[in-house]
């Protein structure tokens, strides 16, 4: 991700107040139509339209939803929620999660190469 995209999902959740609580982390794609941000407070990620700023339907994954990671050809994000110690799969297509994966102690960063 570029700064820039990092600066515009900062505007983004800025700008949405249906965002309640504390948001603890934020992704989106350098050409991104959509960004997601984590809420570890509700355990969910919110899809956020860019070119809108509206919120989408919040998709569950876990308390103590952390951080996220989008995959390079953009068709899943992986949220880290740490309560539950996992990462969970979202589909960028429908928006919907996955089946958790059980990570262990403790998981609050997530990095994806190509």
């Amino acid at each position: 991700m570029t700064a820039r995209g990092v600066a515009a999902v900062a505007v983004i959740v800025a700008a949405v107040p249906v965002l309640t609580g504390a948001s603890s982390g934020a992704s989106a794609g350098q050409h991104a139509r959509t960004a997601y941000v984590a809420s570890y407070e509700s355990g969910t990620v919110t899809p956020i339209a860019t070119a809108t700023s509206r919120p989408g339907q919040p998709i569950k994954v876990g308390k103590g939803a952390w951080a996220l990671a989008i995959t390079p050809n953009g068709k899943t994000v992986y949220v880290v929620s740490y309560v539950p110690r996992t990462v969970t799969p979202i589909s960028t297509t429908t928006n919907r999660a996955g089946t958790p994966i059980k990570v262990g102690r403790g998981p609050f960063a997530i990095a994806i190469t190509p």
